[in-house]
């Protein structure tokens, strides 16, 4: 019988100030996104093991920051690359583009719900949405509205 050795690789990304609530790889392995209790998400250069892109609202108050509870790299062919969107406990969901680190769309909160859960559908044309009020939301991913 033939041994075989495993050798595992650990990495050790950035020095973060806030807990990490969620975390994510990019399509191509380039990046892993990582969702944090401050509510920014910070975007790690696996090739380089640094921060290559920090996505954060606008200055928020310390009562009106909540975390980022789940992150999705939108998948499929769209005119604009690299999205990631991303869900947080004060019930919003946003669409960010992460190499300009601009804020694309922002689904507002609906009915005081705490968002947990995000996915999107293989092609990239619908995603969903769970939280606190155990309900599953269905949006267009064209028109950002649910469906």
């Amino acid at each position: 019988m033939e041994e075989k050795l495993v050798i595992s690789h650990h990495v050790t990304l950035g020095d973060n100030e806030a807990e990490i609530f969620c975390v994510r790889f990019s399509g191509d392995d380039r990046y892993v996104a990582c969702g944090c209790a401050d509510g920014k998400i910070k975007i790690y250069n696996l090739e380089t093991n640094k921060m290559a892109f920090l996505l954060a609202n606008q200055v928020l108050t310390e009562y009106e920051i909540m975390p980022i509870t789940c992150l999705r790299w939108r998948p499929g062919e769209h005119k604009t690359q690299n999205v990631l969107v991303s869900v947080s406990a004060d019930g919003t969901v946003n669409h960010w583009h992460v190499t300009s680190g601009k804020k694309l769309h922002t689904i507002e909160m609906v009915d005081e719900n705490h968002l947990y859960a995000l996915d999107y559908n293989l092609d990239g044309s619908q995603f969903s949405t769970a939280g606190k009020d155990y309900k599953i939301r269905v949006y267009d991913e064209n028109t950002k509205s649910c469906i």
